[in-house]
């Protein structure tokens, strides 16, 4: 691989790793990631995702590949799937600031009563 096509690549993974974790770029401790993943695997609203489009799988994939290169794992991480409230990958959603992943007022609803979002709410 060439220094040009390794500086492509870099771009590449800071731009996949800014949309994900956001301009601050640093996922939250593992044990806090490791605590919301235990409440979302008792979640009734941990479902099998149903993502239509393309671009968004793409870009799904290629920020579970960054969290892999990261070796960010918590347990259970496998029976993870997609929040049916908000439709995010709980494997991914875990690890994301609060700031960037609290629903709008009129959402809360929607969210499971012990859902770490409640918990964690300012």
């Amino acid at each position: 691989m060439t220094l040009r096509e390794r500086a492509t690549q870099a771009k590449h993974g800071l731009k996949i790793w800014a949309e994900w974790l956001g301009n601050d770029k640093h996922p939250v401790e593992v044990e806090l990631a490791q605590a919301r993943a235990n409440v979302c695997l008792a979640c009734p609203l941990n479902q099998p995702g149903n993502i239509a489009v393309e671009a968004v799988a793409l870009a799904i994939r290629q920020q579970l590949a960054l969290k892999k290169h990261l070796q960010l794992r918590v347990q259970g991480e496998k029976s993870l799937r997609t929040c049916s409230a908000c439709s995010c990958p709980l494997r991914l959603k875990i690890w994301e600031q609060l700031s960037r992943v609290l629903p709008e007022p009129e959402e809360w609803d929607k969210y499971w009563e012990s859902c770490w979002l409640k918990t964690e709410k300012p």
